[in-house]
This record gives structure tokens, sequence and C-alpha cells, in this order.
């Protein structure tokens, strides 16, 4: 009907269609995200830290705004390894069914990060955040072992875990991430 005005419904028309109309924030998911940021913030001022409300994202952000705050040289941040579809732009994503290639290629992947200058490698592994010290590899009777150098407990280095180890662990969880932060030198 031409004499029906914009947005209604004339005869003819799906007059039983259902129009939506945003009508401003979610309130109830607005708080659920204030309190669940309150939370986090009294978890990390408690006398024993934790980080468990702000996971790898969270820590991806901080890293970035520190050097902001401090007018230094900018830190990139990037998910090297992570659990396919655990997170965006994962480098090197794992899956429980990757083929021996797909593992070697992680590992190369791993190796050429760690040797980056101006970077560090950060584990996100079973409730806790470890720098990577350290890798090693050889042949063991014709199979080739592969290890990190990085810590259960505390920041010391302190324990090799097996590779095997490292991608059971990122695969156990989609919060658990390994992180590259490279800080961007020239480029403040």
């Amino acid at each position: 009907d031409d004499d029906a005005e914009e947005g209604e419904c004339g005869e003819g028309d799906d007059a039983g269609a259902v129009i939506s109309i945003s009508t401003g924030p979610d309130w109830g998911k607005e708080m659920q995200e204030l309190l669940t940021k309150r939370k986090g913030v009294m978890r990390l001022s408690a006398e024993r830290p934790n980080t468990g409300e702000i996971g790898t994202g969270g820590v991806k952000q901080a890293a970035e705004d520190v050097a902001t705050w401090r007018s230094s040289e900018p830190i990139r941040v990037r998910c090297l390894l992570g659990r396919k579809g655990s997170m965006k732009s994962v480098a090197f994503p794992l899956a429980k069914a990757d083929s021996q290639a797909a593992i070697d290629q992680q590992w190369a992947g791993f190796k050429a990060a760690f040797s980056q200058p101006n970077s560090v490698l950060l584990f996100h592994l079973t409730n806790h955040y470890a720098l990577i010290f350290a890798w090693r590899d050889w042949l063991d009777d014709g199979r080739p072992r592969r290890q990190i150098l990085t810590s259960r407990r505390g920041q010391r280095p302190s324990a090799w875990l097996d590779w095997e180890e490292v991608r059971k662990i990122l695969l156990g969880w989609g919060g658990y991430h390994m992180l590259q932060l490279e800080r961007l030198v020239g480029e403040a």
C-alpha cells in the first residue's frame, strides 16, 4: 500500500513481522562485567594474588598499556601457541589430532619466536604464568626429544618440561596460552 508510512506494515506486507529495536545497554551484562572486574581487582590485591579473573587477554592488554603509560617503546603481544579456536589470531594453533608435521612446525615456530631480539615468551600453564628461559632438543635412540625450561612455581628457572607436556597443558583448557611479548625498538 502506497499510503503506509515508512516502518509500518501495510496490507499485503508481512503483517506478523517482528521488529527489534535497540533500547540501550544490557544492564544485566554491564553489571556482571563490573562485578567480575571488581572481583578481579580484589583477588589481585590479596596477600596471595590470583589472576583467575584476568586471563590471557587481560595480560596482553596490560602489557601493551604499560608501554603507553611509561612513554616507552610499544610492546606487541601475540598469542604464539594455544588451543585452536581458544583465542583470535593464534600464530600456531594446537589440536589433539595434530600430525607429526604440524607438531614439528609448532616447535620450529616456538624456537624462532624464542630467538627474536627484544622478545620474551610467557607461558600460562596450570594456574601459573612463567617465563620461558631456554629450550633444548636432541635425538634419543633416533627419537626427537624437545624440552623448555620454565618454572612450575615461583619465577626461577627450575623445571624442564617435555614438549608433549607443554602441548598437553595448552590443549587442556582454552585459557592456557604461550604469549610472545616483543618490545618494538625505535617505534616509540
